[in-house]
């Protein structure tokens, strides 16, 4: 076989491995505790607005609109709407409609792989890094959350990084606008899009509110009190509190759940208050000294910014859970496929610790040592991805010779 089938057929297995991978994570997923509803002021359920919207009530779609933007909703609809009329159950609506939004990223991770293949890295990575993204601790929780508009969101990002490294400012602003239209954590992905576009950034700028605002706008005059409730309950966290971010140790009791009969914990409400808006400052801040330090740096390098905007953002959130490492995880196994040779080493620790913080360290509910097993790996890579952005030379890579070959043409 020649080097170019060689090539054509390794592009075969890398697509049937990212298309294996969304169908099994998918297909196999629980019925995802936040998708059913009922829809409220206050909550992320997107089972109430996508059955309306399968079923045509328009009305009921902005009435029952949750945190999250309108893309990941209009995926679903048609698909919810094919599978209610052929009989399928809830949980089957939510799997196949999942699948739908898991596709976006299995082409993204898939297009990855191309481009790891063409700079070197070798197969074993490419698969392991479709696996990370794909399969992954995050990748389950998500779904058992019912929230894979995670993956959407961050593939969206991921993409417009990548695209604007390659000089395409068209698709750059497209893919940008759909993320921000996804998630409201998109904003972080702004300004490391902008600062690679170089020449084109007042069209990928342009591109990109124009088609937020095509999806976001709907929204807004479909309902605009709940537009307006949802959107400031997404921006100001409230009281409450989980024990995995930075604020847990500020917290105290509130309450009584006479449900578990375990307590209700919260926050000084002027904390909750300021942290999304925090992320945003800190994003914007962190995000313009990498600007003006790393000038010369990579494209690819960006991807490193972006995953520690989306860690940071997990830290500094007063409601972390453990599906909104989502985009941090994509952000960091791609930014590793494509500029380490080798395993991706901090995307595999990643990974193996948040696993086990979820799966054990969680289940035992002891709550401070649950704060502070999160800590002991977040404030470290943190850390660690935040002396590689802005001092790279300050310290020993763990992972690996650098991938240094410029990105491919555009």
């Amino acid at each position: 076989m020649t080097a170019p089938m060689r090539q054509r057929a390794w592009f075969l297995v890398t697509a049937a491995a990212a298309g294996a991978g969304s169908l099994y994570i998918a297909l196999t997923a629980p019925l995802g505790s936040d998708y059913p509803g009922p829809g409220c002021t206050g909550c992320d359920y997107a089972g109430p607005p996508v059955e309306a919207l399968a079923h045509g009530h328009l009305h009921l779609f902005f009435t029952t609109q949750p945190f999250m933007g309108s893309v990941t909703l209009l995926l679903r609809a048609p698909v919810v709407s094919l599978v209610g009329a052929l009989g399928g159950s809830v949980l089957w609506e939510y799997r196949w409609g999942a699948l739908a939004l898991l596709l976006v990223a299995g082409v993204l991770v898939w297009v990855v792989a191309r481009l790891m293949s063409r700079r070197g890295q070798s197969g074993l990575i490419q698969l392991l890094v479709i696996a990370l993204v794909l399969v992954g601790p995050m990748a389950s929780k998500a779904l058992q959350w019912g929230h894979p508009e995670e993956f959407v969101g961050a593939s969206l990002a991921v993409g417009a990084v990548l695209l604007a490294a390659h000089g395409r400012g068209t698709l750059a602003g497209l893919a940008l606008g759909l993320a921000v239209a996804t998630k409201q954590w998109g904003l972080l992905a702004v300004l490391p899009v902008v600062m690679l576009a170089g020449d084109q950034r007042r069209r990928v700028l342009a591109i990109a509110t124009g088609v937020a605002a095509l999806l976001i706008v709907p929204m807004f005059a479909g309902d605009p009190g709940r537009f307006i409730s949802q959107n400031f309950d997404a921006g100001v966290a409230g009281a409450g509190v989980t024990p995995t971010n930075l604020l847990w140790p500020f917290h105290f009791q509130s309450g009584l759940d006479l449900t578990s009969g375990q307590g209700l914990y919260s926050i000084p409400a002027w904390l909750g208050a300021i942290a999304h808006p925090l992320v945003l400052v800190l994003g914007l801040g962190l995000s313009i000294l990498y600007w003006r330090r790393r000038r010369g740096a990579h494209p690819y390098e960006a991807l490193q910014l972006l995953a520690l905007l989306f860690l940071l953002r997990c830290l500094l959130d007063p409601l972390t859970i453990s599906y909104h490492h989502v985009p941090f995880v994509i952000a960091l196994a791609v930014y590793e496929g494509l500029r380490r040779r080798g395993l991706p080493l901090v995307s595999l620790w990643s990974a193996a610790m948040l696993w086990l913080i979820a799966q054990v360290v969680a289940p035992s509910g002891n709550l401070d040592a649950l704060n502070l097993s999160y800590l002991a790996w977040g404030l470290p890579t943190a850390g660690y991805l935040a002396v590689l952005c802005f001092a790279p030379g300050a310290v020993v890579s763990l992972r690996g010779p650098r991938l240094d070959q410029p990105p491919l043409a555009a």
